[in-house]
């Protein structure tokens, strides 16, 4: 440590509990060469000082310093979770100058929300299909943020088809919920609304087009009654029935 300017006490390991909100730590400095009657300049160095201020710049005999975020959107935990300034303190006469290193160790925030690659799903399945038949387990949201943040419950939302299908929360695997009301004949397409929320209760949802594939579950039916009548020694005789 130089002359003139020292550092009385400061906390060498920060904590910044939201990673988008200013926030703020506390160094005391003091200037026994000059007493009351010093002045110094401070400033901040190294690797991560671009997303912080310190305050105030100037300050005379004995002060509290401030490390204030600056920058937020550099302060991301996702990309960081530790950082670190050097605080600097300059005689205003002598230049002399003092160093305080303050590592900041982030807490992530809910930041994020859940998303879908996709906007739509084209997705198909047979109309015989058993009830729990998987229809696709290959949808999943993503969310950069750590711990419950970043955990994602999967939910179908009220509405076409819900009473038809039924998603599993954990793994969003869509199944058939209720094979009875599967008939294309009746309805053909499906618009689901899959939700994916995360732990933070931040959501977004994506389309599921679900078509139903055609099977042959309706045998012919013969309506009617038909006489025929064909003289004797008649070659082939051809006869249409409408079935």
């Amino acid at each position: 440590m130089l002359d003139d300017v020292e550092l009385v006490s400061y906390d060498s390991l920060a904590s910044c509990a939201r990673v988008t909100s200013p926030a703020s730590w506390a160094l005391l400095l003091q200037d026994p060469s000059h007493g009351e009657n010093g002045t110094f300049l401070l400033s901040l160095e190294g690797p991560d000082a671009g997303a912080f201020s310190v305050s105030p710049e100037l300050a005379a005999g004995s002060v509290n310093v401030q490390v204030l975020v600056k920058e937020s959107e550099m302060v991301d935990y996702e990309r960081k979770t530790e950082m670190t300034v050097q605080v600097v303190a300059t005689d205003s006469v002598s230049k002399n100058s003092s160093v305080a290193m303050v590592t900041i160790q982030l807490r992530d925030i809910n930041d994020h929300r859940p998303t879908f690659p996709q906007n739509l799903y084209v997705l198909s399945v047979p109309e015989n299909s058993a009830t729990g038949s998987v229809v696709t387990s290959s949808i999943q949201a993503t969310d950069p943020d750590t711990g419950e943040w970043g955990r994602i419950t999967y939910s179908l939302l009220p509405g076409n088809g819900d009473d038809v299908f039924a998603v599993d929360p954990d793994s969003g695997t869509l199944t058939v919920k209720n094979v009875t009301l599967l008939d294309r004949e009746r309805q053909a397409v499906y618009y689901l609304t899959l939700q994916a929320t995360d732990g933070g209760n931040l959501s977004t949802s994506t389309t599921l087009q679900v078509n139903l594939l055609d099977v042959n579950d309706n045998p012919p039916v013969v309506s009617g009654s038909y006489n025929i009548f064909v003289q004797e020694e008649t070659g082939n005789v051809s006869v249409t029935i409408q079935v």
